[in-house]
C-alpha cells in the first residue's frame, strides 16, 4: 500500500526594528511590532543604538507590512516614532533626532556704545550651550538649546549691569521666536549743586546826627535919632498947645537880643519924646496963665 504525508510548515519569519539617535546615544526605548499578518512575538522590546529589538512573525500570510512604534518618544527627541517594512525585508529603523534650535541675544545701548557685556541663557527644558556668552550691538551671543520639549521661554541674563547705565539686566523670549534684546540706558550724571553764595551782611547806615539849627544872630536895629524940635507954640486963648516932633518914626519897631534881656533903644527914643512934650506942655500952660493974669 502506497502512502504519503503532506507537512504543513507553519510561517515563522523575524523582524528587527533597529534604534538610530542623532546625535549617538546610548539610550534606549520600548518598541512594538504590528504585521498586517501573522502573530507578532514579543509584545515589545527594547531597542538601542547598541542592540536592536528582534520579534518572530508567524503564521502569516503573503508578505505583509509590518510597523514598528516606539512609545514613548523620547524627551527632547523629534520622530515620527515608527518605521515599516516588509516581512521580507525584515528590518526597518526608528530615528530620532534631538531637538536643537538656536537662540540669539542682542544688545542695545542708549546711546550707541561699542562696549559688550558677558550673557547667560536659561530655557526651562533642554540643555543651553555654551554656559555663557559676549554680547555687543555688533555681536550678539548665540546659544544652542537642544534636548528640549516643546517650546520653551527662555531668559537671557547678562551680568553685571554696565556700570552707569539703567536695565533689568533680561530678556525673554519663546525657543520658536529665537531671539530678544538686553537693553541698557545711560544714567545721566547729575549735574552737581552749585553752592550757594554768602549772602553779605548789610553794613546798617548810620543814622545822620541832626544838622543844629544856626543861631541868628540879629541885624543891628538903627537907633533913631529922635530930635524932639519944640516949635515955639502959636498961643491962643483956649490953651491949645501944639507940639512938633521932627524926625520920629512912624512906627514903632521893638526888639529883643536873642537872649530876651534889655529893651531895644526904641524905648529910649519914646522917653525923650514923652520928656519933650511934657516940657512943652509946661511951658504952653504957664504962658497962658501969665496972659490971663494981666
Amino acid at each position: 500500500m502506497l502512502s504519503c504525508t503532506v507537512t504543513n510548515t507553519f510561517n515563522s519569519a523575524q523582524f528587527t526594528v533597529k534604534k538610530d539617535f542623532s546625535p549617538n546615544s546610548a539610550a534606549s526605548v520600548s518598541v512594538s511590532l504590528n504585521c498586517a499578518s501573522g502573530n507578532v512575538s514579543p509584545a515589545s522590546a527594547s531597542a538601542s543604538e547598541a542592540s536592536p529589538a528582534v520579534f518572530t512573525v508567524t503564521g502569516y500570510v503573503g508578505d505583509p507590512t509590518c510597523t514598528a512604534t516606539e512609545s514613548p518618544i523620547p524627551p527632547g527627541y523629534d520622530s515620527s516614532g515608527t518605521c515599516a517594512a516588509s516581512l521580507t525585508a525584515g528590518q526597518c529603523t526608528i530615528t530620532n533626532t534631538l531637538n536643537s534650535a538656536q537662540f540669539t541675544v542682542k544688545k542695545d545701548f542708549s546711546p550707541n556704545s561699542a562696549a559688550s557685556v558677558s550673557v547667560s541663557l536659561n530655557c526651562p527644558s533642554g540643555n543651553v550651550s555654551p554656559a555663557s556668552a559676549s554680547a555687543s550691538e555688533a555681536s550678539p551671543a548665540v546659544f544652542t538649546v537642544t534636548g528640549y520639549t516643546g517650546n520653551p521661554t527662555c531668559t537671557a541674563t547678562e551680568s553685571p549691569i554696565p556700570t552707569g547705565y539703567d536695565s533689568t539686566g533680561t530678556c525673554a523670549a519663546s525657543l520658536t521666536a529665537g531671539t530678544c534684546t538686553i537693553t541698557n540706558t545711560l544714567v545721566p550724571t547729575p549735574t552737581p549743586t552749585p553752592t550757594p553764595t554768602p549772602t553779605p551782611t548789610p553794613t546798617p547806615t548810620p543814622t545822620p546826627s541832626p544838622t543844629p539849627s544856626p543861631t541868628l544872630t540879629p541885624a543891628p536895629t538903627e537907633t533913631a535919632s529922635a530930635t524932639a524940635t519944640a516949635t515955639p507954640p502959636s498961643v491962643s486963648v483956649g490953651g491949645i498947645v501944639e507940639v512938633q516932633v521932627g524926625g520920629a518914626q512912624s512906627g514903632l519897631d521893638f526888639a529883643a537880643d536873642s537872649s530876651g534881656g534889655s529893651a531895644s533903644p526904641n524905648y529910649v527914643v519914646l522917653a525923650g519924646l514923652a520928656a519933650a512934650a511934657l516940657a512943652t506942655l509946661t511951658a504952653g500952660t504957664w504962658y497962658a496963665r501969665r496972659r490971663w493974669l494981666r
